[in-house]
């Protein structure tokens, strides 16, 4: 390569068409990256660099990439990068986590796919929640997020076994696929969803902080919901943030007055067995906070059945009836009871000995051309 590159320069120089002024040689160097975390109050969220971390360094003339390996730093919030990369007069970019070389477009667009574990606690490191840009020169880059936060204040949760965000009138997307413009500094979404979740195993102790964080896109939401499972007693609690705006790089408190009532039957459920004994129907219910409802049905080989519509509650005798999305009702209402084992049991308020079990369960993956989405005459609804 050097020698290949000597050649290179011998001959421009005997031909008089450049001077050593503007040959840009490609040589290692080392650079030093800060990592910023969400200003909190005064306060800023813990962020530092990981072990094994690579960046890819991008030059602000022709966007040309080179891969950065971390040499020292993890653990703390400033690292020190090696690599080989050619000099630049309009400074670097990087995106963290590291994209592969060659994913910005030729309008300066990088595609960065935000996992659904966007929800971070109090004493845990911020920057791998969510993206970050860095931007700089050759003394060094600073690392900031492209995101947002909302920060849940809880009361009498002392351990959380199960968080959920959503956006429930679907303002943005939560996490997804998003593209970033580095040069005007937009974000917007490509293929989002607008729900993530994360589970903890073992619960996470929240005592001391009482606070849960949440990573989102920058920009105004009518509602941002927060559903945690208690650690302890399994019970659901949810939080809902209203007509808000979420700022890049600044955590949002959120005061736990936000907390709403959640009905008992809220979750996702696998029917373990009916009237005592198991069943040959794969079924699955997801009950959500806002009374919707979602079911997935198969019998035998073939593939799910989807019925969706929405349900109602009634505290005192507590019980739930439901209507299906082609407007017609649930063969009964239901009594509700979660047992000490946090099991759904559904009895039919007409015929004691038709009882349900349900155990919490993560719902199956659906062809979405093989769903449908209304209940109709020759399928079997199975409420």
């Amino acid at each position: 390569m050097r020698r290949i590159l000597s050649i290179v320069i011998a001959a421009t120089l005997l031909l008089g068409a450049q001077s050593c002024e503007d040959i840009d040689v490609v040589k290692e160097t080392s650079i030093s990256c800060l990592t910023q975390g969400f200003n909190d109050g005064g306060s800023t969220t813990l962020a530092e660099w990981n072990k094994g971390e690579q960046i890819y360094l991008y030059r602000g003339e022709d966007w040309s990439s080179a891969l950065f390996n971390l040499t020292s730093g993890a653990g703390s919030s400033t690292a020190t990068f090696a690599g080989s990369t050619a000099g630049t007069k309009a400074g670097y970019y990087a995106i963290r986590p590291a994209k592969a070389a060659g994913a910005i477009r030729n309008n300066s667009e990088i595609t960065i796919n935000v996992e659904p574990t966007n929800i971070f606690f109090a004493d845990e490191n911020s920057s791998t929640a969510v993206p970050q840009i860095g931007k700089g020169n050759a003394g060094g880059l600073t690392f900031s997020p492209i995101f947002g936060a909302l920060k849940f204040n809880i009361e009498g949760v002392n351990s959380v076994s199960f968080v959920q965000v959503s956006v429930p009138n679907e303002d943005r997307g939560v996490c997804g696929t998003f593209q970033y413009k580095l040069t005007d500094d937009t974000l917007y979404g490509k293929e989002v969803e607008h729900k993530a979740e994360r589970t903890c195993s073992p619960a996470m102790d929240i005592s001391s902080s009482k606070c849960i964080y949440v990573a989102l896109p920058p920009g105004g939401y009518k509602a941002v919901d927060l559903l945690i499972s208690d650690g302890e007693s399994g019970e659901k609690h949810l939080y809902r943030a209203q007509n808000i705006a979420v700022r890049r790089g600044t955590a949002m408190s959120i005061p736990s007055s936000s907390y709403v009532y959640v009905p008992k039957v809220v979750g996702r459920w696998h029917l373990k067995s009916y009237c005592g004994k198991a069943t040959p129907v794969d079924l699955y219910i997801e009950f959500t906070a806002d009374y919707k409802f979602t079911i997935l049905q198969r019998s035998g080989s073939a593939g799910y059945v989807e019925f969706k519509g929405a349900y109602t509650e009634d505290k005192e005798s507590a019980t739930i009836s439901g209507t299906y999305s082609d407007g017609e009702s649930w063969g009964d209402s239901y009594r509700y009871l979660l047992s000490d084992n946090m099991e759904l049991i559904l009895t039919s308020t007409s015929n004691n000995a038709e009882v349900s079990v349900y155990e919490e369960a993560t719902m199956p993956k659906v062809n979405s051309a093989a769903a449908i989405s209304r209940a109709d005459a020759s399928s079997v609804k199975p409420l």
